[in-house]
């Protein structure tokens, strides 16, 4: 058996891009292409594309090992449900020749919002310095930034992300997962002096903070 942390959705499309090589039908990192065999149309560009389609010398062999495992097991658990889905179920169970199992939120299996917080890695600030630097605020002034703990970005699209959230002007939560945390990403963060430009209006926390402040603070 083997588990993903995302969507039917997300594992169709990357699949179909993958195996249908769909990105060299454009010559522009900015040019939409479509992704083919899904319930509905769906487009994006080269340069929306997630990390795991960017090599990585001192990751593709353990990339290699997880497709190798993938292949060879009976069947396919998923972190979703059938109602969100849309038809991807189907189709990815199709797409892999395996069975496929939507378990629903497997969070909500922790009712204790401490419980939650301690999955996974630990947090570089607590929660109480947190809500601290959240209450410096007016109410529903701050942006919270997360995409997940399982989106891994490459350098180039973090760094678009810290502009877009420099220009809006507005005190901001930023939220990093540790494998994001790769070298030319902290260079930029250096050598732009990206944090004294911000100073005193956001805040850089792990993946293993983030659902607790959410939860806290919804």
């Amino acid at each position: 058996m083997f588990f993903h942390g995302m969507s039917c959705f997300s594992l169709l499309s990357s699949h179909n891009v993958q195996l249908h090589r769909a990105p060299e039908s454009v010559s522009s990192e900015f040019e939409a292409f479509e992704v083919p065999n899904m319930p509905h149309r769906v487009k994006i560009t080269k340069a929306q594309l997630p990390g795991s389609f960017v090599s990585l010398p001192d990751f593709d062999d353990f990339r290699d090992m997880i497709r190798e495992a993938e292949s060879s097991a009976y069947g396919v658990v998923v972190n979703s449900f059938d109602e969100l889905e849309n038809g991807c179920v189907e189709l990815y169970a199709k797409a892999v020749k395996k069975k496929v199992w939507c378990i629903e939120p497997v969070s909500l299996f922790n009712k204790d919002h401490l419980h939650k917080c301690e999955r996974g890695n630990r947090a570089s600030i607590d929660v109480e310095q947190c809500l601290k630097w959240l209450d410096s605020f007016r109410p529903k002034s701050v942006i919270y930034a997360c995409l997940c703990s399982q989106c891994r970005l490459v350098a180039l699209q973090l760094i678009e992300l810290g502009l877009r959230l420099e220009a809006s002007e507005h005190p901001f939560i930023w939220v990093v997962a540790k494998g994001e945390k790769i070298s030319e990403f902290e260079k930029w963060l250096e050598d732009e002096k990206f944090e004294a430009r911000t100073e005193g209006r956001w805040l850089l926390i792990s993946d293993a903070l983030c659902l607790l402040i959410f939860l806290l603070v919804s």
